[in-house]
């Protein structure tokens, strides 16, 4: 819905019912077909909040699933760091005997 939305109502319906044709899965064209008679029902302030609801949820999404990957990241590195030091030391143990 978010990425059909940036032009409005008419423009998301306009975009739906463009893309309808080339599905080819039964189940989203389905959906596809029911999401544009729902939106079609809608009064275009109602609409375009729910465009832009639907959009601030993904952006969110989105960038919470970034900062998350980055923590992972970070302390994955962080161990494999840990883990070479202990390594280091315990050569350096070894060679002073």
């Amino acid at each position: 819905m978010y990425q059909y939305g940036d032009g409005g109502k008419a423009d998301m319906l306009a975009m739906l019912h463009q893309i309808q044709p080339r599905i080819k899965d039964h189940m989203l064209k389905d959906i596809v077909t029911q999401t544009a008679d729902k939106v079609s029902s809608l009064a275009p302030e109602v609409c375009s909040k729910l465009i832009s609801s639907a959009k601030n949820r993904k952006l969110y999404e989105r960038d919470h699933s970034i900062i998350e990957r980055l923590a992972k990241a970070k302390a994955k590195s962080k161990q494999l760091v840990n883990t070479e030091q202990k390594k280091d030391t315990s050569r350096r143990k070894e060679q002073s005997l």
